[in-house]
């Protein structure tokens, strides 16, 4: 099923009638729970232009890099966890062995990666 952009009505349609920013619905869990997934266009492509990042960058000694939307079945907005909560990043942990209470997140997409971090590591750090 497929939701258009701005569109409340579901359509049939083929994969190949699909358009970005539409929001479709399909099973990738093979347990029968249905997956929305908006159509994003192609960005952040691993080893390409898209995924480094930027040269201005101030980059501390000590950082944690942390790849994430690594499998390609499943969107991952938060950078801790995958869209069906599946897969972790090895982010919290190391927050939490440094002692981190507290995170600045900033990005180019508030509504989506950036606001699911944050939501994400509030979740996981509300004691």
């Amino acid at each position: 099923m497929i939701h258009r952009s701005g569109d409340l009505q579901t359509l049939k349609l083929t994969s190949d009638e699909a358009k970005v920013y539409d929001t479709v619905i399909f099973e990738v869990n093979n347990d029968g729970t249905p997956t929305e997934q908006k159509l994003w266009p192609r960005h952040c492509v691993q080893n390409s232009w898209g995924a480094k990042l930027c040269a201005d960058l101030k980059v501390v000694e000590d950082a944690i890099l942390v790849h994430k939307g690594t499998d390609p079945d499943t969107d991952s907005y938060s950078v801790f966890w995958d869209n069906n909560n599946k897969f972790h990043t090895t982010l919290n942990e190391e927050l939490q062995k440094r002692g981190v209470t507290g995170v600045f997140v900033c990005g180019v997409t508030y509504d989506d990666c950036v606001g699911e971090s944050r939501l994400t590591f509030g979740a996981l750090n509300t004691k």
